[in-house]
């Protein structure tokens, strides 16, 4: 997959042809061909290789000091997920749902799914 980028892109760049010609006869889209070239010349044929879609974040996860304060309630007062809550409550002004608390533990082993 790579070396048809490279080449494709290598043609790009000799080329006479105006890119629209250039997309039609390989069938991709010029903005394909704009990103392919971009990245090309920044990192060379690194450039080309197939990306990742996973996101780079996930604004919705519960922070780790949070998830720490669930483990340390866990260890220290027992009980499942909704006396954790309880206790968090009290502590924060934005307590996670149960079933964050319960993802948590999950996550960390400390109970079963």
């Amino acid at each position: 997959m790579v070396t048809q980028r490279a080449r494709f892109v290598r043609e790009a760049e000799r080329s006479f042809l105006a890119f629209a010609e250039l997309c039609r006869r390989h069938g991709i889209s010029r903005p394909t061909l704009h990103k392919w070239l971009n990245r090309y010349r920044a990192e060379g044929l690194a450039g080309l290789e197939d990306r990742s879609h996973r996101p780079h974040s996930c604004p919705h996860r519960t922070p780790e000091p949070v998830i720490e304060r669930i483990l340390e309630i866990r260890r220290n007062r027992g009980g499942g997920a909704p006396k954790i809550q309880r206790v968090l409550r009290d502590e924060l002004s934005s307590a996670p749902s149960i079933d964050a608390i319960h993802r948590g533990l999950v996550q960390h082993e400390w109970v079963n799914q």
